[in-house]
């Protein structure tokens, strides 16, 4: 990767973007050029792929991602880019392909949310409320900040970490009452719950 430029590797990602929409929106509108606009996004991600799609490929600029989680990453974008292709993604699926490319343009905040995030994992404290801060809370605060130009996320985010507190207060006001036994295991479904949902950001910003 002597040759990377890393405004080239920007360009291309927007391009992508870019293809992407105008597919999207040439089928909503049934435009006569559908087919062109789909042969144009095809070719490109297959550019994209021969370029990056193998972990010795990544640009340099994405070097903290993991081999094993960039291939896998590229290889879940491309099958979003076929769905595109064929019609067959919804309106949610497509904002995750766009809000994804784009995450790959912009290196120093994906840095940022991946050390959030492993620095809260798997966090130990006396409370319920004390451990949801540390492992869910703390990471979405960080998270949010990347977050604004995509409306869905914002309001799934925001509602899983509402729940979530929720959740985590009336436990602790549980394990006033009632028998260890039984506080331990609400605890327990009540931390997989989280960390299923914080398994999603993981995924989303590309993090092993």
């Amino acid at each position: 990767m002597t040759a990377f430029v890393q405004s080239d590797f920007a360009a291309r990602c927007q391009l992508l973007q870019e293809l992407s929409d105008k597919t999207v929106i040439a089928r909503r509108v049934s435009h006569p050029d559908l087919q062109k606009h789909i042969g144009n996004l095809s070719r490109e991600w297959v550019r994209f792929f021969l370029a990056h799609g193998q972990a010795i490929n990544c640009p340099p600029s994405l070097n903290f991602i993991a081999s094993s989680t960039w291939e896998t990453a590229v290889k879940d974008i491309g099958m979003a880019v076929a769905a595109t292709t064929r019609g067959e993604i919804d309106q949610p699926a497509f904002e995750l392909l766009r809000f994804k490319i784009g995450l790959l343009k912009d290196a120093g905040a994906l840095e940022t949310v991946q050390q959030a995030l492993k620095a809260s994992a798997n966090a130990t404290a006396s409370s319920s409320l004390q451990w949801l801060e540390i492992e869910y809370l703390g990471p979405a605060d960080v998270i949010a900040k990347h977050l604004e130009t995509n409306p869905t996320l914002v309001t799934r985010l925001q509602t899983s970490a509402s729940m979530h507190f929720s959740t985590a207060g009336r436990i602790d006001r549980l394990a006033a009452g009632e028998s260890a036994a039984v506080v331990e295991a609400i605890t327990e479904n009540f931390k997989k719950e989280v960390r299923a949902d914080r398994r999603f950001w993981e995924q989303l910003f590309f993090c092993d």
